[in-house]
């Protein structure tokens, strides 16, 4: 599953963009780790998801990874405080996030048929 182009939020579309490895990393473990648990942590995870994949509603909410000291709890926090405050419901934070997560998830450990294509490996001829 590729990242979507953009995302809709609260009234308006949201060009994505692949957040770099290291933050990649940081909320897919975060992610992982408060989901399995059934932690209510999730949420900030789910904010932090959507502001490192789209810049513009991160703007929007007038903060950034950087700023929370590339903290996924305080950033995801700040973005999940200013969803809600803007209508959000909270089962549509969850809702937007999960296939960008997803998505991120998939980018750290790409399938072999994509390393594959992307590597332009082809069987040899002749080959058994």
């Amino acid at each position: 599953m590729a990242l979507p182009p953009t995302i809709e939020l609260l009234g308006s579309q949201h060009v994505t963009s692949l957040p770099d490895f290291a933050g990649r990393e940081e909320v897919v473990g975060a992610w992982s780790k408060y989901a399995e648990a059934g932690d209510q942590r999730i949420m900030r995870v789910a904010g932090a998801v959507l502001g490192l994949c789209s810049p513009s509603l991160a703007a929007r909410a007038g903060t950034s990874y950087a700023k929370a000291g590339f903290d996924v709890l305080a950033f995801g926090g700040a973005m999940y405080s200013h969803l809600r405050a803007e209508g959000l419901d909270a089962g549509k934070v969850i809702e937007a996030a999960a296939p960008l997560c997803t998505a991120l998830a998939e980018s750290l450990a790409p399938r072999e048929d994509e390393v594959e294509a992307a590597a332009g490996f082809s069987e040899a001829v002749g080959a058994a």
